[in-house]
């Protein structure tokens, strides 16, 4: 993670660059919403989840939705399979399974 060249911390300022970019500020600089990182994808993948104060209490949802990861996850585990979700919401099978993933790890 650290990689110190000769000018000291480049390496760690380009991995927090990389990681800020998955914040959205307001015109004040504040932190308003977070876009987590899911299985497998790079500060440049697409922005699946959100994490906003305004939104749902600040419980992860689907960007664009709206849609709990919660509520996905008590979906599937009640029976449903993710194909039956995902034409539910409009969304494709993976996303679904990104959404699971992110709410049992959390």
């Amino acid at each position: 993670m650290i990689g110190l060249s000769a000018s000291g911390q480049i390496a760690m300022r380009r991995f927090f660059d990389e990681h800020l970019k998955r914040v959205e500020w307001d015109e004040r600089d504040f932190p308003v919403r977070l876009y987590p990182f899911t299985a497998g994808n790079g500060p440049a993948a697409e922005r699946l989840l959100s994490i906003d104060p305004a939104v749902a209490f600040g419980r992860p949802v689907l960007v664009h939705r709206g849609i709990s990861t919660r509520v996905i996850v008590e979906r599937i585990d009640a029976g449903e399979t993710v194909a039956e979700v995902a034409v539910d919401y409009g969304l494709t099978p993976p996303k679904i399974k990104e959404a699971v993933l992110y709410e049992r790890a959390a």
